[in-house]
């Protein structure tokens, strides 16, 4: 959530984390991207959520109306303090 260079955690490491989200559009089709996505706004927590918020920004335009609808039902659905942080 800090949005930070941790060198000394590659677990929680901001570089690192966006590295991977770069190979996983690198070696994947698009479409199973997205289906992935969609599974990942869907889930309870918001980890995924967040990971979702960051991945979304990589897509086309014409990827983003069925997304971003996703993204809106989960805000209207959940009562929790992230919601300001995905949004």
């Amino acid at each position: 959530m800090a949005l930070r260079n941790d060198r000394s955690n590659k677990d929680c490491n901001l570089e690192i984390s966006l590295n991977r989200i770069e190979h996983i559009f690198q070696d994947h089709e698009r479409q199973t991207i997205i289906k992935d996505l969609e599974l990942l706004i869907k889930q309870d927590d918001w980890r995924p959520q967040l990971i979702f918020c960051i991945s979304i920004l990589k897509l086309h335009r014409e990827d983003l109306p069925n997304l971003k609808k996703e993204l809106w039902n989960k805000l209207n659905d959940i009562q929790s303090s992230i919601i300001p942080c995905l949004c």
